[in-house]
């Protein structure tokens, strides 16, 4: 009978290791799809039985049924908390008022889609990265990702073309007689956003790995990502990149040595340089008004939709279509906060800004109650996190899948930061981490640790 007992939960633990193994590498996949594949701004597709097959949509269907089997295997595990709840309000508020709002199969299609990625990318990052090596290699995937999108956007602009998607795009970035480019985002400004919210795990890795080969990796990486900023003209991401680079000098100002004042003065070059290989850029887009006022027109149309639909909204991705029922143009609303007015009405906006409030609330509680070794990783995420949602408020920033997607996989990501364990924490950090670990050991008994919301996996 004993003998049973112990093979059942042989069997049961083997198929929990075997679901999370499934779900972490389908939900890389999925990550790595977005960054590399510009689904989004793509006018070529195959279709199927009327149904149009992208990756994004094969991916669907795999990262639900692979979540939910995880999810099964780990739920007594996960404690829903005020922030899990108000994300899954906020998205199930979406996905109802935009299925009622649906005139067509596509948009009910994308209005699950949008549901279950956003499920998936929160809920699995909260799970998955309790472990530190499953955070551990996702951060390290990441920093490899930045590394090719910026050696990409670096190629794109010595080309002047787009080898892989320049004739499959819908927009091509033609500016000042040069092709801008977006590397494999397909879009400047997605790709300017990105880069804001994954250069902070770079910075990460330089500093918690230093000697090691993954910290020259993230060098590269981070030289490269700059240098991608700089070559996709994405004003809004060279403006939110300076206040970043300001807050991160803040945050980091105990740790800076003479290795990093050489690697600003690097960049400082890099930025010299790439101005002074044309020396017209500068003036002109610190001097160009239509980009501006093209997008004041398009909000000005926004908020007249809002007052005529102010409480409920117009539904989810048919923001794009109120204007241009109202213009005759086809154009989005190219400012976020004003999208989620447009789409979802007041009472979607006050969710989401319940949810963000949580969200920083709990990175605050986090740098509040974690032991000083260990908060530099929620704080760089968290300034990875606010650089999007400054850069969000000239584009639509969270019904573009690639940002939607890795927001809520990095929001899921600081909230599994909560519920790592001592040893955990310290092993994703930098010199002296494990001493304060083990100090931590030493004076929290069990009990303590629980009550503090450290929960063990």
């Amino acid at each position: 009978m004993a003998s049973n007992v112990h093979g059942n939960k042989n069997a049961q633990l083997s198929r929990s290791q075997l679901s999370e193994k499934l779900f972490f590498y389908i939900f890389l996949a999925l990550q790595l799809i977005v960054i590399l594949y510009p689904e989004t701004v793509l006018h070529q597709s195959v279709q199927l039985a009327g149904i149009t097959i992208t990756p994004l949509v094969v991916m669907a269907p795999l990262a639900i049924v692979s979540f939910c089997w995880y999810f099964m295997s780990r739920r007594r595990n996960f404690e829903l908390q005020p922030l899990d709840l108000a994300f899954l309000a906020a998205l199930g508020y979406t996905v109802i008022r935009s299925l009622l709002a649906a005139k067509a199969n596509i948009e009910i299609r994308l209005a699950l889609e949008y549901a279950g990625y956003g499920i998936v990318a929160y809920y699995g990052a909260a799970l998955l990265f309790r472990e530190p090596r499953r955070l551990r290699g996702f951060i390290w995937v990441m920093v490899v990702s930045l590394l090719l999108v910026s050696a990409y956007e670096i190629l794109i602009y010595l080309l002047q073309s787009d080898p892989l998607y320049g004739d499959i795009l819908m927009n091509q970035q033609k500016s000042f007689d040069f092709y801008r480019g977006g590397s494999t985002l397909g879009h400047p400004i997605y790709l300017g956003a990105y880069l804001l919210q994954v250069v902070p795990l770079a910075i990460w890795a330089i500093l918690s790995n230093k000697g090691k080969p993954i910290a020259r990796l993230s060098t590269a990486a981070l030289l490269a990502a700059v240098l991608a900023g700089l070559l996709s003209f994405s004003k809004s991401a060279w403006i939110v990149g300076g206040m970043m680079a300001v807050c991160l000098v803040l945050l980091l100002w105990r740790k800076i040595s003479l290795k990093m004042v050489t690697g600003a003065v690097v960049i400082i070059v890099l930025i010299v340089t790439a101005l002074a290989i044309r020396g017209d850029l500068g003036y002109h887009l610190l001097n160009r008004p239509e980009s501006y006022f093209g997008r004041e027109w398009t909000w000005e149309n926004a908020t007249e939709i809002i007052s005529e639909h102010p409480l409920f909204g117009v539904g989810l991705f048919r923001g794009s279509i109120a204007i241009e029922s109202r213009t005759g143009t086809d154009h989005p609303v190219d400012n976020y906060y004003l999208t989620v007015l447009v789409e979802q009405g007041i009472i979607g906006a006050v969710l989401y800004a319940v949810t963000l409030a949580l969200l920083f609330w709990k990175a605050l509680s986090l740098w509040r109650n974690t032991p000083p070794a260990s908060r530099l990783l929620p704080a760089l995420i968290s300034v990875g996190l606010l650089a999007v949602l400054a850069d969000a408020t000239i584009f639509d920033a969270f019904i573009v899948w690639p940002h939607f997607i890795l927001f809520w996989t990095f929001a899921g990501m600081l909230r599994s930061l909560d519920n790592s364990s001592p040893d955990g924490l310290s092993g994703l950090q930098g010199e002296g981490a494990s001493q304060d670990a083990a100090q931590l050991r030493e004076q929290t008994p069990l009990e303590n640790i629980k009550e503090r919301g450290i929960a063990q996996d």
